[in-house]
């Protein structure tokens, strides 16, 4: 087995800002749309009291990858300076099965749902907003903020 490439959180975050995903976000969705991707209902089973395991996948028709998100759910875990979503992206070759990438799930989950919403801001929003409110403190919040400064004068 080839060994894939693996990239830590702060491998991640050295080199990607939410506004880097714009793109292949509305590429990704444009695939979906045209039935050449695929992401298919998110599967999580209780753990315990206190936790679920995730499990997200998908497929890209071009470039041709699949690959999976893998996550053990703990919402307390940030009491003890946890994520609340702990896990590994997985990617693979769709030509040939090979994996190409495990990736911290925490990062890209941090940067991918911050450009979504930048992108839904961009398309939904006027084109110079002044003021963007975002709901809530939690992990998210500080990832939406600076999305939304380094999306937005």
């Amino acid at each position: 087995m080839t060994s894939p490439a693996v990239f830590s959180a702060a491998d991640i975050h050295a080199v990607l800002q939410p506004k880097d995903l714009l793109d292949p976000l509305v590429a990704a969705m444009t695939a979906v749309t045209k039935q050449t991707a695929s992401h298919p209902p998110r599967f999580a089973t209780p753990i315990n009291a206190q936790g679920r395991m995730g499990l997200m996948y998908g497929h890209l028709d071009e470039p041709p990858v699949h690959g999976a998100k893998v996550l053990s759910l703990f919402p307390g875990a940030p009491a003890v300076g946890l994520s609340s979503h702990q896990g590994f992206v997985m990617l693979f070759d769709s030509r040939d099965g090979r994996p190409l990438a495990i990736c911290d799930a925490d990062a890209i989950t941090a940067l991918r749902t911050a450009a979504m919403s930048m992108l839904a801001t961009k398309t939904l929003a006027r084109a110079d907003p002044d003021i963007i409110t975002i709901c809530g403190a939690g992990e998210q919040a500080s990832w939406h903020a600076r999305a939304s400064l380094d999306c937005f004068p």
